[in-house]
C-alpha cells in the first residue's frame, strides 16, 4: 500500500469523524485497511497465477478442495470458505469442470447436495502452484515481527465471531 492510500483513507476518516463524531472511526479504519490488504493480495496473487492460466477466485476454490477431507466439498461450503457468492461459485466451478481441474458429483447421503472434488489435473496444478503462492504469502508478511501475525489472526477471529453473532 502506498502512503497515498494511507493518506486518502485517513483524510476520509477524519472528514467522517468531523461530520459524525459518533461513528466508530477506528473500526472503519480497520475495515478499510483489511479491504485494501485483501484487494492488493488478490491482485498480486492473480498476477502470479497467470502462469497456470487460473484466476485468484479459481485458485481459492482449488485450495479449499485441497484442504478438505477427501478433496471434496459441497458448493455451499466453497462459498463460505472463499467468500464468493453462490452464483459466482457455481460459475467458477463450471469453468474449472470444463478445464478438468474439478469434478462434480452428488452427496451419497443427500443426492440433492452437489459436491465438488479436486481432479488429478487440479491436484497436479496445485502442487506446482503452492510453492510460488507460499513464497508470495511469506513476502506479504515479511514486515511482521515475531508473535504479531498470530496476534492478528486471533484478533480477526474475534472480530469475525462478533460480526457473526458468536461468543
Amino acid at each position: 500500500m502506498s502512503s497515498n492510500v494511507f493518506s486518502v483513507i485517513e483524510k476520509s476518516i477524519a472528514n467522517l469523524r468531523r461530520m459524525h463524531p459518533e461513528l466508530p472511526v477506528e473500526w472503519m479504519t480497520v475495515a478499510r485497511m483489511v479491504a485494501q490488504v485483501h484487494l492488493r493480495g488478490r491482485i498480486m496473487a492473480g498476477g502470479m497465477l497467470k502462469v497456470w492460466d487460473i484466476t485468484y477466485p479459481e485458485y481459492s476454490i482449488l485450495v479449499a478442495l485441497y484442504g478438505a477431507d477427501g478433496y471434496m466439498l459441497p458448493t455451499t461450503s466453497l462459498c463460505e470458505i472463499t467468500g464468493e457468492s453462490s452464483s459466482n461459485t457455481k460459475r467458477l466451478v463450471h469453468f474449472l469442470c470444463d478445464r478438468k481441474l474439478v469434478i462434480r458429483g452428488y452427496d451419497k447421503a443427500d443426492r440433492r447436495k452437489i459436491m465438488v472434488g479436486l481432479s488429478d489435473a487440479g491436484m497436479h496444478l496445485l502442487r506446482r502452484a503452492l510453492p510460488t503462492m507460499a513464497g508470495l504469502l511469506d513476502e506479504q508478511v515479511r514486515t511482521f515481527e515475531s508473535g504479531e501475525l498470530p496476534e492478528l489472526v486471533r484478533l480477526l477471529k474475534k472480530s469475525l465471531k462478533g460480526i457473526m453473532g458468536e461468543s
